[in-house]
C-alpha cells in the first residue's frame, strides 16, 4: 500500500514538473481589456484579500466585477468599504471595482453559474477571467497569463494554483490532495489538441470573449457543478486552442479552512 502511494506521489510530481509554467513578464503593453469576474457568496473571510490582490495587478487595462450572490454575511459591506460601485450605474469615469447583486438562481441553475451569468453582461473586456473569492493573486498574474496565451495562440487558459494552507491539518492534507489531482488529469494529454482529455479549474479560468460566447457561456452549462470542466470541454471540442499551466508562482487558493470542510470537499470530488 505504501509503495502504491509513493509511486502515485512521484507520478504527480513528475506531471507538475513537465507541465508548462507561467513566467514573470514585467508590465507589458495592453493586448486587450480584461474583465475579472468573481462570484462571492458569504465570503467575508476571503473577499478583501482577494479583491486587493486583483486590484494590485500590473496589467494596464482591466476591470474587476464582483457578483454578490445573495450573501447573508458582511461580503457586500466589505465590497462597499473597498470602494466598489454598482455595475448597473453610469459614471463619468468607469470605476476599476464594481459589484452586482445577483437574484436567487432559478430552477435548473447552480448558484455560481447564475451569478457569473449575471455579471458577464456588465463586462466590457475582450478577455474574461473567472476566478474565485478564496484566491489570492500576485501583481504579475494577469500579465503572465496573457503573455502565455498570446505566445501559444490560446483562447482559454486554466491554471493549477499554489496551495495556501494554515494549521496542521491543512498543511498535512491540502498540498498532497491537490498534487494528486495530476494523476486523474494528466496535463500533457489535456494540452494535446488531438487528445480528448479535458480539465478546468474554476478558480482561474481565462477565456477570450469570442471563445466564451462560442461555448454558449454559463447559460450552456447552467446546471453543471463542474462548469469549468464543461466550458473547457466545449472549447476544446470546437477545435479552439486551450491549455492548462502551472500558476503556483502567481496565484493560490485556500480551498477549505477546517478539517470537516476538507473531508466533505475532497470526498465529493
Amino acid at each position: 500500500f505504501r509503495s502504491v502511494w509513493i509511486y502515485r506521489s512521484v507520478r504527480a510530481l513528475e506531471t507538475l514538473l513537465k507541465s508548462p509554467r507561467l513566467e514573470a513578464q514585467g508590465s507589458p503593453p495592453p493586448s486587450g481589456k480584461v474583465s475579472i469576474l468573481v462570484p462571492a457568496k458569504n465570503e467575508e473571510a476571503n473577499i478583501q484579500a482577494c479583491v486587493e490582490s486583483l486590484l494590485a495587478q500590473d496589467y494596464p487595462d482591466f476591470e474587476l466585477i464582483v457578483i454578490n450572490d445573495n450573501s447573508t454575511d458582511r461580503t457586500r459591506d466589505i465590497l462597499l468599504s473597498l470602494g466598489a460601485k454598482p455595475a448597473d450605474q453610469t459614471f463619468s469615469k468607469a470605476p476599476k471595482l464594481r459589484y452586482v447583486d445577483s437574484p436567487p438562481a432559478p430552477a435548473g441553475w447552480t448558484g455560481k453559474n447564475h451569478a457569473l451569468a449575471c455579471g458577464v453582461p456588465f463586462a466590457s473586456g475582450d478577455w474574461l477571467l473567472f476566478t474565485d473569492a478564496d484566491t489570492q493573486h500576485k501583481p504579475g498574474a494577469l500579465s503572465a497569463s496573457l503573455a502565455f496565451m498570446e505566445k501559444r495562440g490560446l483562447v482559454l487558459l486554466t491554471l493549477v494554483p499554489k496551495c495556501l494552507a494554515h494549521g496542521f491539518w491543512e498543511i498535512l492534507v491540502q498540498p498532497v490532495a491537490m498534487a494528486m489531482m495530476g494523476l486523474w488529469f494528466p496535463i500533457q494529454k489535456i494540452n494535446d489538441p488531438a487528445n480528448k482529455a479535458y480539465f478546468g479549474n474554476g478558480q482561474y479560468l481565462f477565456m477570450h470573449r469570442r471563445a466564451y460566447e462560442a461555448a454558449g457561456g454559463h447559460t450552456a452549462v447552467k446546471g453543471e457543478f463542474l462548469e469549468d470542466f464543461a466550458l473547457f470541454k466545449k472549447t476544446k471540442q470546437a477545435g479552439l486552442p486551450c491549455a492548462v499551466a502551472v500558476g503556483t508562482d502567481f496565484f493560490g487558493t485556500r480551498m477549505y479552512d477546517t478539517f470537516m470542510r476538507m473531508w466533505r470537499g475532497w470526498r465529493s470530488r
